[in-house]
């Protein structure tokens, strides 16, 4: 969701280091659709888009941000049990925080390196 609205559908293109960490991520929008990626783009032009943090308790982590006044502009649940949520950067003085599921960092890893998620 983004915004507290389903996520629209969005385009883009991305790429990884194959670093262990940290863990570069590159985004392009190739879409206009409205998503935390192309508002920054518009807002900010090119740069640094967001840091992003394994957490082991997803829910725990946004419910205590939510408690300090940080609330969650997207939240994505993905293929293979990936979960991925943004705080909203007007809350966190400007930063835009990426929480992702510390459940699913090997498998993305694994991906980065070999192109193919685990199996199971």
């Amino acid at each position: 969701h983004w915004h507290g609205e389903p996520q629209p559908d969005v385009g883009m293109i991305f790429a990884y280091s194959v670093t262990d960490f940290p863990l570069i991520e590159l985004v392009q929008p190739t879409t206009d659709a409205k998503w935390s990626a192309t508002e920054h783009l518009r807002t900010h032009g090119e740069g640094i888009y967001h840091l992003g943090y394994s957490v082991d308790d997803m829910e725990g982590i946004i419910e205590r941000a939510s408690r300090l006044g940080v609330k969650t502009e997207a939240y994505v649940e993905g293929e293979h049990g990936v979960r991925v949520a943004y705080l909203d950067p007007d809350d966190a003085h400007g930063v835009r925080i990426e929480l992702v599921s510390s459940d699913a960092v090997q498998g993305l890893l694994q991906w980065v390196e070999t192109g193919s998620w685990p199996a199971g």
